[in-house]
């Protein structure tokens, strides 16, 4: 499994990679995590099609442009290949999306505790 991220070298996206490498050690599973030098959607589209060539059998993506991903992310399921988003709740292509937390119910609790 190789997660994709917006953007390599920054507190949060190296906080997520410690977390892939736990969670590979965890269950015995090869993942690992990539992402573009610079915020650019065709440089993580590039990360994509890379990955598509290799035939991994998971991508995991935190998309910076929903649109922009779509056609490789069919590519990619068209290939085999399982996909899973985080961020991209309205994301086509994909397994599934994980979200960190409901929008909507924290917009609620933190407008209940203002």
């Amino acid at each position: 499994m190789v997660t994709v991220v917006k953007i390599a070298g920054i507190p949060w996206f190296n906080a997520v990679e410690k977390g892939i490498k736990k969670g590979a050690k965890d269950f015995n599973i090869d993942a690992t995590m990539v992402g573009p030098a610079n915020v650019d959607p065709a440089q993580q589209v590039k990360l994509l099609e890379d990955l598509i060539a290799k035939k991994v059998t998971v991508i995991g993506l935190v998309p910076l442009d929903v649109k922009v991903c779509e056609p490789v992310l069919k590519r990619a399921q068209a290939a085999g290949i399982k996909v899973i988003t985080h961020e991209a709740d309205n994301q086509m292509n994909t397994l599934y999306d994980i979200e960190a937390f409901d929008n909507v119910a924290f917009g609620a609790n933190l407008n209940v505790r203002l």
